[in-house]
């Protein structure tokens, strides 16, 4: 492309969409993370299993499987709870990794592709939409370590008494 505008338009809506994909990774890194804390295996093994597992919902359903099993109540619930607000933005992060996406000429504006029927969820705002996901990723993933750290605490036991 030789024409800055256009790259410019490119270069943005490209930080829009990896912005949003690496707010979702990150978190998905804490799911990775705290099956792993609880599963118990040596080694890959925790890798092994659950990347064998495509979807992000199903990594997420083995890991509150194994929360379930081995935390108390309290850290149970708020795994729920983080673990519902997580899949509840997964339609929206979907939307920001899988729409079709098209470059309009000659303004050389990038838009869903309007000769495909969009998803109801993608509003016309969608960069505010995409805005507003990455801020409450970004928020989730913070409170996803809050856990993780939780959870170790619990798994260690408080200091002065035994696991």
């Amino acid at each position: 492309m030789s024409d800055p505008d256009l790259e410019k338009q490119y270069d943005e809506h490209a930080a829009l969409v990896g912005h949003v994909t690496l707010a979702w990774s990150n978190i998905h890194s804490e799911v990775f993370a705290i099956f792993s804390l609880l599963c118990g295996m040596k080694g890959r093994r925790s890798e092994v299993i659950f990347f064998a597992l495509k979807s992000d919902a199903s990594q997420r359903d083995i890991t509150l499987a194994i929360i379930n099993e081995i935390l108390s109540e309290p850290l149970r619930n708020k795994a729920k709870t983080l673990f519902g607000r997580l899949s509840g933005f997964a339609g929206e992060r979907n939307l920001a990794a899988h729409t079709m996406w098209a470059t309009r000429m000659p303004a050389g504006n990038i838009t869903p592709n309007p000769m495909i029927c969009q998803p109801p969820l993608l509003r016309q705002d969608y960069e505010q939409q995409f805005q507003t996901l990455i801020d409450r990723l970004r928020d989730l993933f913070r409170d996803m370590m809050a856990l993780r750290h939780e959870i170790v605490i619990e798994l260690l036991g408080s200091p002065g008494t035994a696991p």
